[in-house]
């Protein structure tokens, strides 16, 4: 009996062990999602009243960046403490975090620029699109021959010319060790070279989308030339270029301000083709995309009744 006794001593410990183990990993998996679910709604947020900025101010980069920034107080509070994470972001990362603007693009521009107005005071050159008589336009473009109205650089029409929409990148440090050894050894299958950089350096990138309707006429600003606003047809600087750039700040865009230049990065377009960072993070929000086409096509309806009244008054004899 006794060494019956001997060989079992110790076995209910080490199937406690055992069972604690994957529980005890289920329970941090749940901290992590919790996490991943929070801050997904503030980054949300922050992206969706960026976007409202934006539509009010021409598209222009600097103001969609400075409201972003802005609105990180609900991550942290103070506004000291945003400027030093976004420090230590950028020192670590080179990118502290990216929007990407995937309409209007520069083809848009190149298509429905009205040559009758002037762009911001500050860049009176610029091209703008006019964001007024949608409807009227889109009747000129169709009798000029164009496909549905689409132009034939950008093969989008005046509606989707005047609707500003963000793509915007953020990286986060998975709150599990394992975490970011997964996404280390993941790297390597990312096709876009900043997501795939970020998971090199141990961090799991978000990805968060909003859309609307332009409230003013759109300008083609240059990208900020520290990548944290750019079209999504351009590149952004690698991560060896922008470390040993100064930190950002929301102060006003100089006037000299260019876009910044091709580096020979892999195609930005292609971000829809990163499947891996979106689905692991849970972050592709179809729900938000969808409110924001039904509020523009309902004001699209309303600006097509007016149009329709003022050919109307028009027409009157």
């Amino acid at each position: 009996m006794g060494n019956i006794y001997d060989q079992q001593r110790g076995s209910a410990s080490l199937g406690f062990l055992l069972a604690a183990i994957p529980l005890v990993m289920l329970a941090l998996g749940g901290v992590e999602l919790a996490h991943w679910l929070s801050l997904r709604q503030v980054l949300s947020m922050a992206l969706i009243n960026s976007a409202r900025v934006g539509v009010t101010h021409q598209a222009q980069p600097m103001a969609i960046a400075a409201s972003f920034e802005h609105n990180l107080h609900m991550l942290w509070p103070q506004a000291q403490n945003i400027q030093q994470q976004l420090r230590r972001r950028q020192t670590r990362l080179g990118l502290p975090w990216q929007i990407r603007i995937l309409q209007p693009q520069p083809a848009a521009f190149a298509d429905f620029a009205d040559s009758s107005l002037k762009g911001p005071p500050d860049r009176p050159r610029l091209a703008v699109i006019n964001n007024n008589y949608q409807s009227l336009q889109h009747r000129k473009n169709l009798s000029r021959g164009w496909p549905d109205g689409n132009g034939p650089r950008s093969a989008q029409d005046i509606f989707q010319a005047n609707t500003l929409s963000l793509e915007l990148l953020w990286p986060e440090k998975p709150l599990l060790p394992i975490t970011t050894v997964l996404l280390k050894t993941l790297a390597g299958t990312v096709k876009d070279q900043l997501s795939a950089n970020w998971m090199q350096a141990g961090y799991l990138p978000f990805k968060r989308y909003a859309s609307m309707a332009m409230q003013s006429h759109p300008a083609q600003w240059p990208g900020l030339a520290d990548g944290r606003v750019v079209y999504a047809s351009s590149s952004w600087p690698s991560r060896a270029a922008t470390q040993n750039s100064p930190p950002t700040s929301t102060a006003p865009a100089n006037a000299g301000e260019t876009a910044p230049d091709n580096t020979g990065n892999n195609n930005p377009t292609a971000t829809n083709a990163d499947g891996l960072s979106e689905e692991t993070a849970f972050i592709d929000d179809q729900s938000a995309t969808n409110g924001s086409a039904a509020a523009s096509a309902t004001e699209q309806a309303q600006a097509d009744d007016a149009a329709d009244a003022t050919d109307a008054l028009c027409t009157a004899p």
